[in-house]
């Protein structure tokens, strides 16, 4: 077993074992090549201003504006029973 008492050899033992495969957003599960890119793609997409923003169809929160687009973009895939609110994801 290797043991690293230095934290940039870690870090950078670690990285070999990642190469190649994808990181994934834990907030919207898009994939990048590079952890770095994932870190700038969160700190872009998914930066926090510390408000909620709520869905106008179905009043779900989320943290940015970024995460409700991308969840109202499912309502259009939705069908609104005739008989009452509900929404619902299939016929």
């Amino acid at each position: 077993m290797n043991v690293f008492y230095d934290r940039a050899l870690f870090t950078k033992h670690r990285k070999q074992h990642n190469e190649g495969k994808p990181v994934e957003c834990q907030y919207c599960q898009k994939k990048f090549d590079k952890a770095k890119n994932l870190s700038e793609h969160i700190r872009l997409q998914h930066k926090q201003d510390g408000t909620m923003k709520k869905c106008h169809i179905c009043d779900k929160e989320f943290i940015n504006t970024a995460l409700l687009k991308n969840h109202v973009k499912t309502h259009d895939k939705c069908f609104k029973c005739p008989h009452c609110d509900k929404v619902f994801a299939s016929r």
